[in-house]
């Protein structure tokens, strides 16, 4: 479950670093890039985590959006409202509104819901 939404999200920051925007793609422009299929490697090293027996922050579920690490660690709620950030490095601006966009897709949403209650079975959501 959170290959899908890592593969997704680096889907978006591979778009966004050819020069696609946001903006673009809110008004349905898709950029298309054909490329050799092969394994799917992460890009920029975001993982989403969201641990086992976990808590509730203002009575929201959460992820961690991690990368190389613990180099940067930020805690966010679903609709990717920034909790806090840890670690060397803080989210850059196009990282957090990629993320923003990423966060507002239906499936994303699902995808976040299904990965919180499979890891937090008595605070389902």
């Amino acid at each position: 479950m959170a290959e899908k939404l890592e593969m997704g999200f680096d889907q978006l920051l591979y778009e966004l670093s050819k020069g696609h925007t946001i903006e673009r793609m809110k008004k349905g422009i898709k950029r298309i890039e054909l490329e050799q299929v092969k394994e799917w490697k992460n890009r920029f090293g975001y993982s989403f985590q969201i641990f086992p027996n976990d808590h509730l922050i203002e009575n929201k579920p959460h992820f961690h959006l991690i990368k190389n690490k613990g180099e940067i660690n930020c805690k966010f709620f679903f609709d990717a409202t920034l909790i806090k950030c840890s670690g060397n490095k803080s989210i850059d601006k196009q990282t957090r509104e990629a993320l923003l966009y990423f966060t507002s897709k239906p499936h994303t949403q699902t995808n976040l819901k299904e990965l919180w209650n499979k890891n937090n079975p008595t605070l389902v959501v």
